[in-house]
Order: structure tokens, then sequence, then C-alpha cells
């Protein structure tokens, strides 16, 4: 792709509505970090592909760089998409990807996520509610979050709860 392209993309890509909502699947409250959407139709690019690497916004900067030939700076945690969103890799190699806040925290492995609430969030900012536990999802099986598979893999939430 020569640097022209690459810079109308990344212009393009900039533009893009990240988001939790609207075509995506409905998504409990607390998967917030988790449910980012990115569509898009250029030109030099497959449509109607799905991938279901996980991404983030954090990965937005880092692909930003790669697209238009800048460094992408070492300390940062998040991946360059370009080479998923151009097909030529379908993996980010990223085995999992973790958040904290002052309410919860997560570790989303594969197909399995463990959810900490520590506290209930506040009522105002939530869409549904998320009570105070540990939950354990298997997101291929479970993509709404509904089952709590703590009680049946305990072995998994140990593992992931190691990380």
């Amino acid at each position: 792709m020569n640097r022209a392209r690459k810079i109308s993309f990344a212009a393009a890509l900039a533009l893009l509505p990240i988001c939790s909502q609207g075509a995506a699947p409905a998504r409990p409250a607390h998967d917030r970090p988790n449910a980012v959407m990115i569509v898009s139709y250029l030109p030099a690019f497959e449509t109607g592909e799905l991938n279901e690497a996980v991404a983030s916004t954090m990965d937005l900067f880092p692909t930003l760089c790669g697209l238009t030939g800048a460094a992408i700076p070492q300390h940062l945690d998040g991946k360059d998409l370009a080479p998923l969103l151009s097909g030529t890799s379908s993996s980010l190699e990223r085995d999992y990807l973790f958040w904290n806040t002052k309410v919860e925290k997560a570790v989303r492995k594969g197909k399995w996520k463990l959810l900490i609430t520590q506290k209930t969030p506040n009522a105002k900012l939530q869409i549904t509610p998320t009570p105070k536990g540990a939950f354990l999802f298997n997101l291929e099986a479970d993509p709404g979050e509904t089952k709590n598979l703590i009680g049946r893999y305990p072995e998994i939430a140990s593992e992931l709860e190691k990380l």
C-alpha cells in the first residue's frame, strides 16, 4: 500500500465510530471494553468478512501509526490492526486482554472471560444491572454473557485469575 493510500485509509479509520451499540449485538454494560466494532468499506479491502480477533480502542493509535508509516512507540499495549484489516493476518498475537477499573477487573483469554466486580456500579451509568461477584463466561457459546459458568469450570476461573 503506498503512503498516500495509507494516509487516506488512516484518516478514514480515525473517523469511524467506536461503539458497543447500534449494529453490534446487545451486550451487557460490563462488557464495554470488549464491544468495539469497526465497520469500514474501502476499495483496498474485502467486505463482508468477520474476524474473531479481540481488539480494543487501545489498538487505534498503533494502527494509525502503522498505516501512515510512523514508528509505533514501544511502551504502548495496543496492537497494529492494519494486517487484520488488509487480510494479511488473521490474529493479533494477543494471548489475553486485561482491564481494571475502580469497580471491576476482568481478563479475556480465547473464548473465556473472567469478570470480578468489587462493588455494584453506579446504577445511573449502567444499561443492564451489574451485580457484585465473580463471573466466568464462554463468549463463543454465550456472547451476551447471560450464563455464569464459574461453578461449572472453577479451574478455568482460577487459571484466569492467576494471570
